[in-house]
């Protein structure tokens, strides 16, 4: 039933509207069959992605059980696809991944075996984030918290409130609330990140 498609097809249909003919190709190849749109991922936050829709494609080839088809739209254009492999000429993965270049920058990260898995400040599109990876068992995840430059200035000068940040972000990563649900964690995580830094430098 399913023929690979070179891996071009879907390339090109990153950056593209969602009524380009480029895109319109991806669908006719992934099926008319779309699902709901995917949730935030328990073990992975990012403010880009979450103001992505995320669509399945359940009549695809799914990539593993829990996972079929899908890509995203952010703004009326496609930023990435994840397609199983099969559909892709040549693929010798599960699963295939397209997406638009993010431009991040590492502008910091405290330096010193103290510091063993502190997050990292990072620079992407002139945007601060501030980019937390969690190691601990089922609770392991990546998550990006946005940063003002006034935040990120001061994270950088001062270590004793960068490590506060780190801890209490940490906390709220396996707190109760956020495994009950997920979509508390960037209101809560901002919260703290306000009340420690401040939103800028106006008294």
């Amino acid at each position: 039933m399913w023929h690979p498609a070179p891996a071009q097809l879907f390339a090109s249909a990153l950056g593209r509207p969602i009524d380009s003919a480029e895109v319109q190709s991806v669908l006719d190849m992934l099926g008319p069959h779309v699902e709901r749109p995917l949730g935030i991922s328990t073990a992975r936050y990012d403010p880009d992605s979450a103001r992505t829709v995320a669509w399945d494609f359940p009549a695809a080839p799914r990539l593993w059980p829990s996972m079929a088809t899908n890509l995203g739209v952010r703004d009326g254009a496609v930023v990435w696809l994840t397609v199983a492999g099969e559909l892709v000429d040549g693929a010798t993965e599960p699963r295939v991944s397209f997406r638009m270049p993010d431009d991040s920058e590492q502008i910091f990260r405290p330096q010193g075996p103290e510091w063993n898995w502190a997050p990292a400040i990072i620079r992407r599109r002139g945007d601060f984030l501030l980019d937390l990876d969690v190691g601990q068992g089922h609770w392991d995840g990546e998550y990006l918290f946005p940063l003002t430059p006034w935040q990120a200035e001061r994270l950088q000068s001062d270590p004793l409130l960068y490590r506060e940040v780190w801890e209490g972000l940490v906390r709220i990563c396996q707190g109760r609330a956020f495994f009950d649900d997920p979509s508390t964690l960037p209101g809560s995580a901002q919260s703290l990140i306000d009340a420690r830094c401040g939103r800028d430098s106006c008294p």
